[in-house]
């Protein structure tokens, strides 16, 4: 009889446990990467997940001395479309600064411009 009591608590408790390893952030799948003058910035992307034509979610991450440091997220709609080269563009506007242009099938071009002075890098989206 005691081991019927047990029961529902087991099975919250592996709910729980499924519901925590499908919602945990993850950094995603390793997409570009932009060298700089006092480390790298790298784009990471995660895939729609249980709707195949939802957008892609991208992550900007700065690393730099050995840290990782997330600077910015958006999301791309590309009509369920893998990403690929022609879904984006550096363009060097001078040494301490860069425009991201991200481009997706069901959306209009989105610009971020990334800026490094005296070690510190920003990332902004440009309206």
């Amino acid at each position: 009889m005691a081991s019927s009591h047990k029961l529902p608590l087991i099975a919250f408790t592996l709910g729980l446990f499924l519901f925590t390893a499908c919602t945990n952030p993850t950094r995603g799948t390793p997409w570009r990467s932009l060298p700089l003058a006092t480390g790298s910035l790298e784009i990471y992307y995660e895939e729609p997940n249980f709707a195949p034509f939802a957008p892609h979610t991208l992550h900007f991450y700065l690393e730099q001395d050995g840290e990782t440091r997330l600077l910015a997220s958006t999301q791309l709609h590309n009509d369920g479309a893998n990403l690929g080269d022609h879904n984006i563009e550096f363009i060097e506007v001078n040494s301490d600064r860069w425009q991201i242009w991200l481009k997706g099938a069901e959306q209009a071009d989105e610009v971020w411009l990334l800026e490094q002075s005296d070690g510190a890098v920003t990332l902004a989206k440009e309206e």
